[in-house]
């Protein structure tokens, strides 16, 4: 979490908070960026598989996003998928959000 917070921050994300629970969900990461949040999944990928969010983690995603959207309001929320990929000599970081996908090769 530490090195995709570091990639966020380097990136122009403001970072607003880090394991936050929201409607019993715990978030990861939550950042802001040119006037949009996203709450970050953050997932360490292991040889030969590339996790994704599963139905119920889409939907539990998406009831915490709401609850922060309703206390933020007015905001727009999404809901992203931070892949650290440690299996090289520096993690590979891939941020994927609204279906736009922004690879990293450095840490």
């Amino acid at each position: 979490e530490q090195a995709v917070e570091r990639r966020l921050r380097r990136e122009g994300w403001t970072v607003l908070g880090r394991n936050l629970r929201l409607a019993g969900v715990e978030v990861d990461i939550v950042a802001e960026s040119a006037g949009r949040v996203v709450l970050w999944e953050v997932k360490h990928r292991r040889r030969g598989d590339y996790p994704a969010l599963s139905a119920s983690q889409r939907r539990r995603l998406s009831a915490a996003a709401e609850t922060y959207a309703v206390r933020h309001s007015p905001v727009a929320v999404g809901l992203g998928l931070a892949v650290v990929d440690g299996t090289g000599w520096w993690p590979r970081i891939t941020l994927e959000s609204d279906g736009l996908v922004d690879v990293d090769a450095a840490p």
